[in-house]
């Protein structure tokens, strides 16, 4: 995990020096905020949340008005997606009634390393940029929320699905 962490910092680094030299401002400005909640979550999902391994967490947005259906459509395309990955067991979406513009992710991974893993995928950054422009507020500043959560009873659990969701173009 340590590992990860420090070629996830060199790599960020390299994405800003990059940007900087180009001086792309707004992908600048989204590495920052993906640098302090990166780092900050990479540090909390070191370990699983759960005894048999497991990893759950819940994360929330907080969306502008006016954004709720550029979001809501890279939402449900990054949860049809995150719903094939082998690594998940759950993956919902959820638009929180009588609160305008605040969104919720339920997920339940089989390891921090499939959290991970999930982290990286094309449909994950598709939405980071969506939100770039949707959110309230930055994600470094609480646009994003994401908390760790450990299940009480955890439910019998289905194998993992077999493929890649990188191997449909909608996931890309």
């Amino acid at each position: 995990m340590r590992t990860e962490l420090l070629s996830f910092r060199r790599q960020l680094t390299i994405a800003i020096a990059a940007l900087v030299a180009r001086r792309q401002v707004a992908a600048l400005a989204l590495l920052a905020g993906l640098a302090v909640s990166g780092v900050a979550a990479a540090e909390d999902k070191a370990r699983a949340t759960h005894p048999n391994g497991e990893t759950a967490l819940v994360v929330e947005f907080d969306v502008k008005p006016g954004s709720e259906a550029d979001f809501e459509d890279a939402l449900r395309r990054l949860a049809v997606c995150a719903q094939r990955d082998p690594g998940a067991i759950v993956f919902n979406a959820h638009k929180v009634r009588g609160q305008p513009g605040r969104y919720t992710l339920y997920e339940i991974w089989r390891s921090p390393e499939a959290l991970m893993a999930h982290w990286r995928r094309p449909y994950v950054k598709n939405l980071l940029k969506t939100a770039d422009i949707a959110l309230a507020k930055p994600a470094a500043e609480g646009g994003i929320m994401r908390r760790f959560i450990s299940e009480l009873a955890p439910a019998a659990r289905t194998p993992p699905v077999p493929g890649d969701p990188a191997d449909d173009p909608d996931c890309r």
